[in-house]
């Protein structure tokens, strides 16, 4: 899902669509409604936590190799 994650950051897709095939070899039992309602739900909650990766400062999915400051405070940890 990494290039999908990484189009939606850059606003190269407005949404993230996902295959019903990953459900289905998790979830064998279960009937093509369900497979559709959860493939909904988990596609708007990614577009919900993408929301927030848009804004953050420490870009720890599209500048993954990048150093992230987000530790470097002394106090956090006391």
């Amino acid at each position: 899902m990494k290039d999908i994650i990484l189009q939606k950051l850059s606003s190269r897709i407005k949404v993230v669509h996902l295959s019903y095939e990953m459900i289905e070899s998790y979830f064998p039992k279960l009937n093509d409604r369900m497979v559709n309602k959860m493939l909904d739900v988990i596609s708007k909650t990614w577009d919900k936590l993408l929301g927030f990766c848009e804004v953050c400062p420490s870009r720890c999915i599209s500048e993954k190799d990048a150093y992230c400051t987000m530790f470097n405070e002394k106090d956090l940890f006391k």
